[in-house]
C-alpha cells in the first residue's frame, strides 16, 4: 500500500521475516533500535516532524544508501538546522520540527494535537510551547547516545583533577559493558517481535493516511489567505494570519515541486494534499499551478469513489473557485451547482460545506458586473436569503460570516435609484450594530460598508446634480485602498480592482493625470496575476478609452481601446471586445479614418474557447 511520502523505494527497504517493520525514512529512534515496546503516540509525532521537515526543506533529515546507513542516522546524527536549510525561516517553526524530531521520546510532543496545537499557536504569531534545547540538555542527549565516547572523556577529566584513573576506567568499562548486554537483549527482543509487528502493519499504514491528512490540512490552514474576490471562509475569528506573499510563494513553489516529483499513486491521500496545495496556489494568484493540481485531486478521487461524492463536490466546488477567480462565471456557475446538488445528497442541507457552496455561487451569479441580468440578480438574492436564514440559526452566528453576507445582499439588491433603499439601509444598520462582536473581522467588512456606502454617494450625487457627493464618494474609495493596501499590502488582486475603479471615478470627474496613474498601478498588479489579462482590468482600459475619447485625447483613447480589444479576445469576452471596437470605430471616424472604421465595423467578435 502506498502513501504520501511513505512508498517503498529499493529492494533495501522490503519487510522481510525477522526483519524490522516500518517505513525506514520515518521511523523514529526506538523504531529503529528495535525496541519496540517504547514505540507509542510519541514515534507518530516523529513521523509528523520528517514529513514537515521534508515540506519545508525539500530533503528528508536523513538519507542512506542502505537501510543500515538510515538506522545509524535516524539513532545518532543530528539532523542539520532547517534555519541552515531554508533562509529567513521563523526561529519558532525551527523549534516545532527540532522538538518533533528529538532522539529521546520524552523529550518530543506527547501526542499528535499538542503538535497541532504549537503549529496553530505559531500562525498566529503566539508563544509556543516548545523551546530550544538548552545546552546542559544538548550534553546530557549527547552522552545518552555516545556512551563510550563520553566515559572516555568523563575518564580525561578525571585524570586532570587527579582522581584515580584505574578505579574510574574500571566502573566506565562495566557500565558500557552493561549498557552494550542490554542493547544486545533489546535487539534479541525485537527480533522475537517482529512477527507481532507484522499484525500492526495495517494499522501503522492507515495512521500515516491519517497523518497525511492532518497535515494537509495545517498546510491548507497555514497558506489560506482572506480572499475578498473569493470570501468564504472570509470571515472567522481566530484564523491563521496571512503569510508574507514572498514566503508564502517560495513554501508553495516547493511543496508543488516535491508531490509533483512523487509517483502519480492514486491514492486518497495523494488527492487531499493535491486539493490543500491546489487551493493555496489559488488563493495566492497562482492559478496556471493551481489548475493541474485541483484537476488530478478530481481525477484520483472520481477513479477511486465514483462520480457522486461528497469528496468528488468538494473537488468540484475548488475547481468552481479557481474559475471564479479567473472571472470564468459560466463555468464556474456549472461546477458549483454539480457541487451543491452532491453536498446536499450526502451531507445534509443544514452542512456548512453546503451553506459554503449557497455562497460562492450567489456571489458569482450576482456579481458579474457589467454583464449580470435581473433574472441572476434575483437568483442571486434568493440564494442570499436562504444563507442569512441559515446563519442566524448557527452557534454565535456563525462568526461574523453573517455580515458579509448582509453586504452581498446589499450589493446584490441595490441599485442607483434607491429602488430597495429601506432594506439597504436596514442591512448596513444591522452590519454596524455587529461589527464590534467581531474584532479580527471589523477591518475588512468595515471597509466593505464604507465601499458601499461610497457607491450610494456617487448615484446620488449622479441623480441629484450635486458635484460634491462626487467627491466626498471618491475620498471614501481612497480611504478604503489605504486600509486594503494596509491588510493585504500593495500588491494584492483586490488592491488592482480598487485602484481600477478608483480610476474610473477619477476620470468621471475630469482628474485624468491622477486616474492615468491608479489606472496603470492597476494594470501592472493585474499583469503579474494574470499575464494573459482578466476581464476586469479589459474592462478598466474601455472605461478610460471612453473618457479619453470624451476629452478629444483621441490618440490615448485610440491605444486603450485597442489593448482593450486584445485582451478581451484572449480572455474569451467577446462583449468586451464588442464595445471596445465600437468605441474605436467612433474613434476613427472622428479622426477623418473613415475607410479604416468601416473595415473595422466587417469584424466579428471573437468566439469563446
Amino acid at each position: 500500500m502506498t502513501d504520501f511520502g511513505l512508498a517503498k523505494r529499493t529492494s533495501h527497504d522490503l519487510t522481510q521475516t525477522q526483519a524490522l517493520m516500518g517505513t525506514p525514512a520515518y521511523m523514529a529512534p526506538e523504531q529503529a533500535a528495535g525496541r519496540a515496546k517504547f514505540v507509542g503516540p510519541p514515534a507518530d509525532v516523529w513521523a509528523l516532524g520528517v514529513i514537515l521537515y521534508e515540506c519545508v526543506a525539500g530533503v528528508r533529515p536523513f538519507e542512506g544508501d542502505t537501510v543500515e546507513t538510515l538506522f545509524s542516522q535516524i539513532s545518532s546524527t543530528e539532523p542539520t538546522a532547517l534555519r541552515n536549510r531554508v533562509r529567513g525561516l521563523p526561529r519558532d517553526l525551527d523549534t516545532i520540527v527540532a522538538k518533533c524530531l528529538a532522539k529521546e521520546p520524552g523529550h518530543r510532543y506527547a501526542t499528535a494535537a499538542e503538535l497541532a496545537d504549537d503549529l496553530m499557536k505559531f500562525g498566529r504569531g503566539e508563544p509556543i510551547s516548545a523551546r530550544p534545547p538548552s545546552a546542559w540538555e544538548r550534553t546530557v542527549n549527547w552522552c545518552r547516545r555516545r556512551p563510550v565516547a563520553a566515559a572516555v572523556l568523563a575518564m580525561s577529566l578525571i585524570l586532570l583533577v587527579g582522581f584515580a584513573t584505574a578505579t574510574v576506567l574500571l566502573t566506565r568499562a562495566y557500565r558500557a559493558e552493561q549498557v552494550a548486554k542490554k542493547q544486545a537483549e533489546d535487539r534479541e527482543q525485537a527480533v522475537r517481535d517482529s512477527l507481532a509487528l507484522a499484525e500492526r502493519r495495517e494499522r501503522e499504514a492507515a495512521a500515516a493516511r491519517d497523518a497525511a491528512a492532518d497535515v494537509s490540512g495545517i498546510l491548507e490552514q497555514a497558506f489560506e489567505m482572506s480572499d475578498p474576490l473569493g470570501f468564504q471562509p472570509l470571515i472567522q475569528e481566530n484564523r491563521l494570519p496571512r503569510l508574507d506573499d514572498a514566503a508564502a510563494r517560495t513554501l508553495l513553489t516547493t511543496s508543488v515541486r516535491q508531490i509533483q516529483s512523487r509517483p502519480k499513486t492514486r491514492s486518497l491521500t495523494r488527492a487531499t494534499i493535491l486539493d490543500a496545495l491546489g487551493n493555496a496556489c489559488r488563493s495566492r494568484g497562482m492559478f496556471d499551478t493551481a489548475r493541474p493540481l485541483l484537476n488530478e485531486a478530481l481525477a484520483i478521487r472520481t477513479e477511486l469513489l465514483g462520480d457522486d461524492n461528497a469528496e468528488v463536490a468538494a473537488s468540484l466546488h475548488n475547481l468552481g473557485w479557481l474559475d471564479q477567480d479567473e472571472g470564468q462565471f459560466a463555468s464556474a456557475q456549472k461546477l458549483y451547482r454539480r457541487a451543491l446538488v452532491m453536498r446536499r445528497k450526502h451531507l445534509g442541507d443544514s452542512h456548512p460545506a453546503v451553506t459554503a457552496t449557497m455562497f460562492n455561487l450567489a456571489w458569482v451569479t450576482g456579481h458579474q458586473f457589467d454583464f449580470t441580468t435581473d433574472e441572476r440578480r434575483q437568483e442571486a438574492e434568493s440564494l442570499l436569503r436562504s444563507i442569512l436564514e441559515r446563519q442566524t440559526r448557527w452557534p454565535n452566528g456563525g462568526h461574523g460570516d453573517p455580515i458579509v453576507t448582509r453586504l452581498a445582499l446589499v450589493m446584490v439588491i441595490y441599485t442607483p435609484d434607491n429602488a430597495h433603499k429601506g432594506e439597504v439601509d436596514a442591512l448596513l444598520k444591522e452590519v454596524m450594530i455587529l461589527l464590534p462582536k467581531y474584532a479580527s473581522s471589523k477591518p475588512i467588512i468595515a471597509a466593505g460598508a464604507k465601499y458601499i456606502t461610497s457607491r450610494r454617494m456617487w448615484d446620488d450625487g449622479d441623480r441629484t446634480g450635486d458635484s460634491t457627493l462626487h467627491d466626498k464618494a471618491i475620498k471614501l474609495r481612497h480611504e478604503v485602498l489605504d486600509e486594503m493596501q494596509t491588510l493585504f499590502g500593495n500588491d494584492h488582486m483586490l488592491i488592482a480592482y480598487l485602484r481600477g475603479d478608483l480610476a474610473g471615478l477619477l476620470n468621471k470627474r475630469g482628474q485624468l493625470d491622477e486616474a492615468e496613474k491608479q489606472f496603470q498601478e492597476a494594470m501592472r498588479i493585474g499583469k503579474r496575476y494574470f499575464p494573459q489579462g482578466h476581464w476586469l482590468m479589459a474592462r478598466t482600459l474601455i472605461e478610460a478609452a471612453d473618457q479619453y475619447a470624451r476629452v478629444g485625447r483621441r490618440p490615448d483613447a485610440e491605444r486603450h481601446y485597442r489593448d482593450a480589444m486584445t485582451m478581451a479576445a484572449k480572455v474569451g469576452r467577446p462583449e468586451l471586445w464588442t464595445r471596445a471596437r465600437d468605441g474605436l470605430v467612433s474613434v476613427l471616424r472622428a479622426e477623418g479614418r473613415i475607410a479604416e472604421a468601416e473595415e473595422l465595423v466587417k469584424q466579428n467578435p471573437p468566439k469563446v474557447p
